[in-house]
């Protein structure tokens, strides 16, 4: 009995190892999020809606300037938001609103993640609360 006990208490000392070694390879390979570098905040026709542009810088020859353009409403003291657009490179995005519920995002150069082309932001149950937003990606605009 003395040899299992011994392979048991062995077994779950490799599983807390390894265990281990997996989060932190996990938290290194992920990195920490953390408040972006530079943020532009870009307004709508409606006063409840805007976009921003969040960018946070690499900080070696291997990390990439990161961006991410978010649509936001706030309605009714609640506030929501979803990503539109995001990758690398895309902080001189330039958005255009062509009318109260469709956007142009215009890109001129970097790697694009994520695109959304419809976005429905909402902050409650009244038909008031939701709001859906029409994007457009352009390049080379």
């Amino acid at each position: 009995m003395f040899g299992v006990a011994q392979f048991d208490r062995n077994l779950q000392e490799c599983r807390v190892g390894v265990v281990s070694t997996f989060s932190v390879a996990l938290l290194l390979i992920s990195g920490c999020h953390s408040k972006p570098d530079s943020m532009r905040t870009l307004p709508s026709p409606n006063k409840e809606i805007f976009y921003t542009v969040e960018t946070s810088r690499g900080a070696g020859p291997v990390s990439n300037d990161y961006t991410s353009v978010y649509a936001h409403l706030s309605h009714g003291g609640k506030t929501t938001k979803q990503v539109v657009l995001s990758g690398e490179y895309i902080e001189n995005a330039t958005i255009t609103w062509t009318s109260p519920t469709d956007v142009d995002i215009c890109v001129l150069e970097g790697l694009t993640d994520t695109f959304r082309n419809q976005v429905t932001l909402i902050t409650g149950d009244d038909p008031a609360s939701s709001y859906t937003i029409h994007n457009h990606f352009r390049e080379h605009c």
